[in-house]
């Protein structure tokens, strides 16, 4: 049975996937990353990010603003309150969990 299984075609609801930061956006609000539409990203995606090192692990949502082929985009979610502290890094790893849409 589980072998009649498909898996979409798309990153599906729970999946993990760790993606390095390709460069960091002029405004901080987001990242690239070297993935895109061929890995499974599609836009409007929102994400859990987990990055940083123990003890000080960080949390961000993420959504998909821009998705090319080997590329995407991906935005900090603005809850209207002071992420300035939640900042990324080039090169660094991040651990994205797929998520649903969200009411602020």
């Amino acid at each position: 049975l589980l072998s009649e299984i498909q898996k979409p075609p798309y990153i599906y609801y729970g999946d993990e996937i760790e993606v390095q930061v390709r460069n960091v956006s002029p405004s901080g609000n987001g990242i690239f990353i070297s993935l895109g539409s061929e890995q499974g990203f599609r836009e409007s995606m929102y994400f859990l990010a987990k990055f940083g090192t123990e003890p000080e692990l960080k949390y961000s949502f993420l959504v998909a603003s821009l998705v090319q082929e080997n590329l995407t985009f991906l935005k900090k979610v603005d809850f209207g309150i002071d992420q300035n502290n939640i900042l990324f890094d080039e090169q660094e790893k991040v651990l994205l969990s797929r998520t649903g849409a969200f009411s602020k």
